[in-house]
């Protein structure tokens, strides 16, 4: 194994506390990603792994002081960032949120708050406010190259992902020729005879009080227990 070899490699601890954050070993990936950002301080590999371990183990003000150490120390930029802003929404942080919105409003990437925005408000159930800022988001990211943390796609499937998770799925397009042979629909459950694109039981789960996932790129959020999910719909 290289860390034995090279055991105040940087890169090579940073590695392995990927490998193990993979296999779920969360307590062991953390004592590596330390030793790296400890033998590392000039790498931000090893902040962004002592970060993601951090989120798994649901610290999230020690990841986000590990995030702003990165700035201190020289190694800024829209990864940074991207963490921070994500953080401030389950922490309910409206400063952060501000602030890194700013960040992004001045380096060409307005869209991404407005995704994020989005994504808390559908995880809160607020589905007027979420569909509105989903719009905002695909807008924005139509007009120039994003920045490579969310792809353009992942920014239009995001509304539709939504929907599908409050139930709201799209009829099928059957030929007219097949219509009369449908059985099952790809939501799955039973098929209603005599409608169509229509069954009983949601197509998806809602999402559920607490915290959640939601939105298209695996982003969580506190919501509110027992809110109806299209209480504003």
């Amino acid at each position: 194994m290289l860390v034995r070899k090279f055991p105040r490699d940087p890169v090579f601890r940073n590695n392995l506390a990927e490998a193990y954050i993979d296999a779920g070993e969360l307590e062991k990936a953390l004592v590596e990603a330390q030793v790296g950002l400890q033998n590392g301080p000039r790498i931000l590999q090893g902040y962004y792994a002592v970060a993601m371990v951090l989120l798994d183990l649901n610290r999230l003000q020690e990841a986000s002081a590990v995030l702003k150490k990165a700035i201190e120390n020289g190694l800024d930029g829209p990864g940074v960032h991207e963490r921070l802003l994500y953080i401030s929404f389950p922490e309910g942080d409206r400063e952060a949120q501000a602030r890194e919105a700013e960040w992004f409003g001045n380096n060409h990437s307005r869209e991404l708050p407005f995704l994020y925005q989005a994504n808390d408000a559908a995880a809160r159930g607020h589905a007027k406010a979420a569909r509105a800022l989903f719009r905002e988001a695909v807008d924005l990211a139509s007009r120039h190259i994003t920045d490579g943390i969310v792809f353009p796609k992942d920014y239009l499937n995001a509304g539709p992902t939504a929907e599908a998770l409050w139930g709201n799925c799209p009829p099928p397009r059957f030929p007219p020729a097949a219509r009369s042979h449908r059985s099952m629909q790809s939501c799955g459950g039973e098929a209603v005879p005599g409608r169509t694109g229509r069954r009983r039981g949601d197509c998806h789960p809602r999402p559920a009080g607490g915290r959640a996932q939601h939105g298209l790129i695996g982003r969580w959020s506190s919501g509110t227990r027992g809110e109806d999910p299209l209480s504003d719909r």
